[in-house]
């Protein structure tokens, strides 16, 4: 990590990484209201695994990072719902690339979400704010969970595990 030089990419982890959630359940809701539960279900196992992996892997935050203070109004908040410390696997990068392979519609919204999971980790690399292990780990943790909820969520996706 230390041959990438440092630089602020704090305005896109922010706002960026804001804007695609909203963005995405607008989409789910227009284009693909049938697939709502479907997605909310493999979000919530991402999450739930996601999570595990951040408690079972207490890892130091990597030399020379960028220490990212938000502004106003994101202050407010800071301390009750983010953490310093969430580095193996990324989110910044693996909730993006799940919205990419859950969505059934390439024509509004899935390559815009591969191409965010891959600005996302570009970011965080940038920053030094991720070991090039925790942003290269959630591409293929993600998939693998990606992969085990559509064997165990059959029944709530309307496509009954076949694209469009």
């Amino acid at each position: 990590m230390h041959h990438l030089p440092v630089g602020d990419a704090s305005f896109a982890l922010t706002y960026g990484w804001l804007l695609i959630h909203p963005l995405a359940l607008a989409g789910i809701l227009v284009f693909e209201r049938r697939q709502l539960p479907y997605w909310l279900a493999v979000i919530g196992i991402f999450v739930l695994i996601r999570n595990l992996f951040l408690a079972f892997t207490p890892v130091g935050i990597p030399q020379d990072t960028l220490i990212l203070y938000t502004e106003w109004p994101l202050t407010l908040i800071k301390g009750r719902m983010f953490f310093d410390n969430e580095l193996f696997f990324s989110g910044h990068t693996g909730t993006p690339f799940l919205y990419f392979l859950i969505c059934r519609k390439p024509w509004w919204g899935k390559y815009i979400y591969l191409a965010c999971s891959i600005a996302m980790a570009t970011c965080v690399l940038i920053t030094h704010n991720h070991y090039t292990i925790d942003v290269m780990g959630a591409y293929f943790i993600t998939y693998s969970i990606y992969a085990m909820s559509r064997r165990l969520l059959q029944r709530l996706d309307p496509a009954n595990g076949t694209t469009d």
